[in-house]
């Protein structure tokens, strides 16, 4: 059977990033960047934007607040050939961010404010959704950051945690070693390093 698309399933955070910073003005002083952007970031949406590069369909899956930070970080997937009809809005939220002033030398400090990332829940992505969207190809389901998505996904004894899609689909946890591994219902936080942001 034929794979079908990536469904990358986790963390959802825009990053704006500055260089080079060598250090932090003090006071109301200022200092001139060579370069300030925007990036689509996380354990969800980076390897979406990486995988859509690839020539890989990827549909993104999480959620962000319904702030222009939200707004902006979509955009940023959909410039990417993302498709991010899975990625939910959540009212009233904000969006995850953070903001990395990167060092000469390549080192990136991270100042985070958590947003809606962990407001994502158990039953907002149904095997239906997948199914439909993948058109009856075999999807590939790659878990970004599981110990950030709330309790629900953290849990570690199978039957307790359900997936998103199906026993039986291919799974690539985030973090893990470079092999993809056969999805058995258990989370997989225990091949994972604990996400730093939510």
């Amino acid at each position: 059977m034929s794979l079908g698309p990536v469904f990358s399933v986790g963390v959802h955070i825009l990053d704006i990033l500055g260089r080079p910073v060598s250090d932090i003005p003090p006071g109301q002083r200022s200092v001139l960047l060579e370069e300030i952007r925007a990036t689509a970031a996380g354990t969800a949406a980076g390897p979406s934007v990486d995988l859509a590069r690839l020539g890989v369909p990827v549909f993104s899956c999480g959620a962000v607040g319904d702030d222009a930070l939200g707004d902006l970080l979509l955009m940023l997937l959909a410039k990417e050939g993302v498709d991010s009809r899975f990625v939910l809005r959540k009212p009233g939220q904000r969006t995850s961010a953070t903001i990395l002033p990167i060092r000469p030398n390549g080192e990136r400090p991270a100042l985070h404010a958590p947003g809606a990332t962990q407001l994502l829940e158990s039953g907002d992505l149904t095997a239906e959704i997948f199914d439909a969207a993948a058109g009856g190809a075999q999807p590939v389901l790659h878990i970004g950051g599981p110990d950030a998505l709330g309790p629900w996904a953290g849990r570690t004894s199978a039957g307790r945690w359900r997936p998103p899609a199906p026993q039986g689909r291919p799974a690539l946890p985030s973090r893990a070693a470079p092999t993809a591994a056969r999805w058995t219902g258990a989370t997989a936080s225990s091949t994972c390093r604990r996400s730093r942001f939510r």
